[in-house]
């Protein structure tokens, strides 16, 4: 079940901040022991990830370790209960080669890594079992009666282990690759702390941050 959360912007700028010391203190962050961790004890950023979601407004449900139809875990769940409108979240390591392997003497540009398509992959399957049991009963507790519109983020990587083109070709990824009409955002976990620096920015003067 989702649980109910009074999104509080100004917990949610002190979390970013928080969030930005972890980024500075290191190179490397490991999924479970720095990410899982992190963002399990701040729900304020969890929910503000959604940020990436145009159709949230509200971010009023979430649950870590997500239950997807007791079929597959989504390491994280942010929704809009208003708009039905929800995001399932991907949370892979921060390190060099999570997005892309090595690069090869036999080709131009690195392959992606083993990493990116395992995560990548897992919101594929999480969209297919929505889809599959939505016309059911099932999912009516935490997604309410009706239609409902899901959007995967896969957050991995470390920007500074990134070329231009890298970042090119993940950004084309994240902006013009569909799954049965749903968007899989893409980032690195830099590229979120700037995202949401960015958008607290924008909405300073107005909840006086």
């Amino acid at each position: 079940m989702l649980n109910d959360l009074v999104f509080d912007i100004s917990e949610c700028a002190k979390e970013v901040k928080e969030f930005g010391k972890l980024l500075k203190g290191k190179t490397a962050l490991k999924e479970r022991t720095d990410i899982l961790k992190f963002f399990r004890r701040h729900q304020h950023i969890s929910a503000f990830i959604a940020l990436y979601d145009t159709h949230i407004t509200k971010y009023n449900k979430i649950k870590h370790e997500y239950n997807v139809a007791g079929k597959f875990q989504a390491d994280l769940i942010v929704g809009d209960s208003t708009k039905h409108a929800y995001c399932l979240i991907e949370f892979e390591e921060g390190a060099p080669g999570s997005i892309f392997k090595k690069k090869s003497v036999t080709r131009s540009f690195p392959e992606w890594s083993g990493r990116f398509e395992h995560g990548y992959s897992q919101i594929i399957d999480w969209f297919w079992c929505l889809d599959d049991i939505k016309k059911t009963t099932m999912l009516e507790e935490d997604f309410g009666h009706g239609d409902f519109s899901v959007h995967g983020i896969l957050v991995i990587g470390r920007s500074v282990n990134l070329s231009d083109t890298d970042r090119r070709r993940l950004l084309w990824r994240s902006n013009k690759v569909v799954i049965d009409s749903h968007i899989i955002t893409c980032l690195t976990y830099d590229m979120l702390y700037e995202d949401m620096s960015a958008k607290l920015e924008q909405v300073k003067g107005m909840w006086r941050l």
